[in-house]
């Protein structure tokens, strides 16, 4: 699976002292104990394979939560927070212990106007020791027959270099409960980032064409799936993975 928000996975200590990212948290907590009720939501994904910024951290089956709160009205600005994981079912051929959580993501979030947000992301390796990092981000989207998103993401932890995408989506209703996704996704890298993820260089990265179908049972419930393809725009700079092809 491509996550974003999602979201480098470096395994070295980060510079930022973990209290300090657990009291910013607390900090806006406080602020959202007399928020308004929020669409929660929670998901499990099965992929057989982990892929993440054009970068493959497991080729050999993986399971993925999400568990989203969703908007929170704390004051005049809507705060959310976000939690991801990532279990390992495969051993990547041996690189990886099986049956393992490998990573879990934080994220605190916030809704600005005319389609932006910002937040600041927790990257946590269980299994790495002292394995953690921290972004800040920002995005925009818009909503129009091929609907654009734009990211960019700030590693100021283990990194201290940035990622950014152009992402554009096409949207097929069918039927009221039944939808198609095609999207397409390019990206560029700074020197840090890339060379800390095994390239030479910074530059154009890694590029995703995906598919995906999603139906929605009832209030609660809906399934959905997608098949797509990832890879890299410049070896030099995204070297080459051992797969490109995943399904979800």
């Amino acid at each position: 699976m491509t996550r974003e928000l999602n979201p480098s996975r470096p395994r070295l200590a980060a510079r930022l002292p973990r209290w300090a990212l657990v009291a910013a948290l607390a900090i806006l907590g406080t602020g959202v104990t007399s928020a308004h009720a929020a669409d929660s939501s929670f998901s499990l994904d099965f992929s057989n394979a982990y892929v993440w910024r054009g970068i493959v951290f497991n080729d050999s089956g993986v399971a993925q939560f999400t568990l989203d709160t969703g908007s929170l009205n704390a004051g005049s600005v809507p705060i959310g927070f976000n939690v991801w994981g990532n279990f390992d079912i495969g051993d990547f051929d041996g690189a990886l212990e099986k049956n393992n959580l490998s990573e879990i993501d934080l994220t605190v979030y916030a809704g600005l106007p005319y389609g932006f947000e910002v937040g600041l992301i927790a990257y946590e390796f269980p299994q790495a020791d002292g394995g953690s990092t921290q972004e800040f981000y920002v995005t925009w989207g818009g909503d129009y027959v091929v609907s654009p998103s734009v990211a960019f993401y700030y590693d100021f932890g283990a990194v201290d270099s940035y990622y950014a995408s152009l992402d554009l989506t096409y949207s097929i209703a069918v039927g009221a409960k039944t939808g198609v996704d095609l999207s397409g996704l390019i990206a560029i890298a700074g020197e840090g980032f890339a060379t800390f993820n095994g390239g030479e260089k910074g530059g154009f990265y890694n590029y995703n064409l995906s598919a995906g179908v999603s139906h929605q049972v009832n209030d609660t419930f809906g399934l959905s799936g997608s098949v797509g393809y990832s890879g890299s725009l410049d070896e030099d700079v995204l070297p080459e993975q051992p797969l490109g092809f995943y399904v979800m």
